[in-house]
């Protein structure tokens, strides 16, 4: 019993001896400033390019392999009309459509493609321009879709297209330039 009156005695006079703790210090006009962390990511969010290797077709008897660069794979024709690159094996211009830029010169951009896909025999005929197609970039150079040509008066006062050399007007519509893309093969 005297060991437990001198264990409380002990923890009475502790208790009572143990100052209130002192509340820290804190200096006024402290400001933190948490470091912006890079995203990671963000070169893949906005900068992504799809590589992807084909055969251009550039004359009649003149192909060319290169490895071109799309910004999008998705190509969306209409609402109801949407695929992916990746499903296509060939695209063929079939037409250009001629727009007058001045006095005489003519912008001729596609108008008709045939799309062949891996998983259909027959092609999908598609009207109207597809931009992504006008400029195909690869890591050397650009190949183009579309072209120029003057309507000018030739010799007899004949007219024809000064670069094709054709006297019909209808030519160019079907038949590009030299050195223009008019097919596409994707070699997956």
């Amino acid at each position: 019993m005297k060991k437990r009156v001198f264990l409380l005695f002990l923890v009475s006079i502790f208790c009572f001896s143990i100052d209130e703790p002192i509340p820290p210090q804190v200096e006024d006009n402290i400001t933190v400033e948490i470091p912006k962390v890079p995203d990671p990511f963000q070169d893949i969010k906005t900068n992504t390019d799809y590589f992807i290797k084909t055969r251009l077709y550039i004359h009649y008897n003149k192909s060319i392999e290169r490895v071109l660069f799309f910004s999008n794979i998705n190509i969306s024709i209409t609402n109801y009309t949407n695929f992916s690159l990746y499903e296509i094996s060939k695209i063929e211009i079939k037409k250009w459509k001629a727009t007058l830029i001045s006095n005489n010169l003519y912008l001729f951009t596609p108008e008709k493609y045939n799309f062949y896909f891996y998983n259909k025999k027959e092609p999908i005929e598609i009207n109207g321009n597809i931009e992504m197609f006008n400029i195909l970039q690869s890591k050397e150079e650009k190949f183009y879709t579309f072209f120029y040509d003057y309507w000018i008066s030739g010799k007899n006062k004949y007219y024809r297209w000064k670069n094709s050399r054709s006297v019909v007007f209808d030519y160019n519509f079907t038949h590009p330039l030299e050195n223009v893309v008019f097919k596409i093969e994707f070699l997956w």
